[in-house]
């Protein structure tokens, strides 16, 4: 079965393909090898670009060793692989998510009343996930995995654009103002940073797609190759099909041109992080 353009659930075959064959020592070549394929054939396997028929996805997750439950949930994404868009619980999600972000060329987020994920300092992370009812262990592991995401993306050259409603600013879900201060601080500090562009959407600002809901839009390497995630409050969704893409390409672009420039952003969070240092003063 052939996909013309990776799909959320092909990819998510693929990496578990990739990660299987990375544990068992085995080459792309050694693996076609054994399939009577060649190894750029396999290689599209493990990139989501192409799914095995039934018998041979078979075959390979013999010569891989993967059998029990994950086989039977390795195959169930099979099942799925050429399903346009996803929707499913958080932590798969968040999972794949990262795949995306580690192929990306350009990450568009846009968030109206939150800190975007990857510009979040580790105490505010901590402070939010704790505030949702997480339990201890949930908000470690959460954090560790954005920090982890956050170190990757800085450590690229992928650029990274965030929109920030200045609701999120000014009103934070941090209800700590020294960690608030700190975070906004850091987003002084990133946006210094070559890679990274951060527009705010003013309060005053009329009807703009970010009061429609966040979503963060991702560019690939490949044409065609690019993703749009959609987080909620217990799932989240991911969108491949090329009608979504557009619609969601065309609200960034709308959202580049209604939000303050770079320079005014970066004015407005000087300015606050002056009023709240200032009340802590009185």
């Amino acid at each position: 079965m052939a996909s013309n353009l990776p799909t959320p659930r092909s990819r998510e075959f693929g990496s578990v393909l990739r990660k299987a064959a990375e544990v068992k020592g085995m080459s792309t070549r050694e693996l076609g090898g054994l399939l009577g394929r060649n190894a750029s054939h396999v290689s599209r396997f493990f990139q989501g670009k192409l799914i095995p028929s039934e018998a041979e996805a078979d075959a390979i997750c013999v010569h891989l060793g993967i059998e029990g439950k994950a086989l039977a949930a390795l195959l169930q994404v099979r099942a799925e692989a050429a399903d346009p868009n996803w929707l499913t619980g958080l932590d798969r999600q968040l999972a794949l998510l990262s795949e995306y972000e580690a192929a990306a060329t350009l990450i568009f987020n846009a968030q109206a009343q939150r800190i975007p994920g990857m510009l979040q300092t580790e105490r505010y992370m901590e402070r939010v996930m704790s505030a949702a009812g997480n339990s201890d262990a949930v908000v470690e592991a959460g954090v560790t995995f954005r920090m982890r995401r956050q170190k990757t993306l800085f450590s690229s050259k992928t650029e990274f654009h965030a929109i920030i409603g200045e609701l999120a600013l000014r009103y934070p879900e941090c209800d700590d103002d020294e960690v608030m201060i700190e975070q906004l601080r850091f987003l002084l500090e990133v946006s210094r940073k070559k890679q990274v562009t951060l527009q705010v959407v003013p309060l005053a600002a009329r009807y703009s797609p970010l009061r429609d809901g966040a979503f963060v839009l991702i560019r690939g390497t490949d044409p065609g190759s690019d993703v749009v995630y959609l987080e909620h409050y217990a799932t989240s969704s991911t969108l491949t099909a090329d009608q979504y893409i557009r619609g969601y390409q065309r609200a960034a672009e709308q959202l580049r041109r209604q939000a303050m420039s770079p320079e005014q952003s970066v004015g407005l969070i000087a300015d606050l992080i002056e009023e709240m240092e200032g009340g802590d003063d009185r």
